[in-house]
């Protein structure tokens, strides 16, 4: 009877009903499966990072807009009749509702991926000379509607975070026409 005497790699003399038991622990074919079944939640939890991330950009330019909008809806409700008196004067009452009305609408529209917002208006006329902001300390020349939104943001894909407080803020005066001197 003949005995086939199998070498290995190293030279070692390998006996037949070992070999196969070898050659499977020094395969590496399973090894890129076990990385990429290691890897695939890293990559989901990046990929709901940036989805996120994205969503609350998306929003945070859209309360901006809100806020751009509903100072500048404000900003045209001046004092007619002190206009006529050559006299640059907000209307107050109207200029708060103008601008809180537009802004909550805008907010509104933004449909359910917001939990609960707040506006808040200053209207700032120049009786005297400059003045200076309520909430900023700056100073104020011209008469100015000036809106702050504060948004919650309910994060749904990152679950480490309930909730994003995103803010925006805007300022619309009314100024003087610029003469056309040369």
């Amino acid at each position: 009877m003949l005995i086939r005497q199998l070498k290995g790699a190293n030279g070692d003399l390998l006996v037949p009903g070992r070999v196969r038991a070898a050659s499977l622990l020094t395969r590496q074919s399973g090894a890129v499966l076990v990385l990429v079944v290691a890897f695939i939640p890293v990559l989901v939890a990046a990929l709901a990072l940036v989805i996120e991330t994205g969503r609350l950009f998306v929003l945070a330019r859209r309360a901006q807009a809100a806020a751009d909008l509903g100072a500048l809806a404000g900003a045209q409700e001046v004092d007619l009749e002190r206009l006529a008196d050559g006299e640059r004067y907000l209307d107050e009452g109207r200029a708060r509702l103008a601008a809180d009305r537009i802004t909550t609408d805008n907010l509104r529209d933004l449909g359910g991926v917001v939990g609960s917002s707040h506006v808040q208006v200053y209207v700032i006329n120049v009786v005297d000379g400059p003045t200076t902001h309520p909430r900023t300390g700056r100073l104020i020349r011209d008469p100015t509607v000036s809106v702050w939104v504060e948004v919650n943001v309910p994060v749904r894909l990152v679950w480490w975070a309930r909730e994003v407080r995103l803010t925006a803020h805007a300022d619309a005066s009314v100024v003087e026409k610029p003469s056309s001197r040369r």
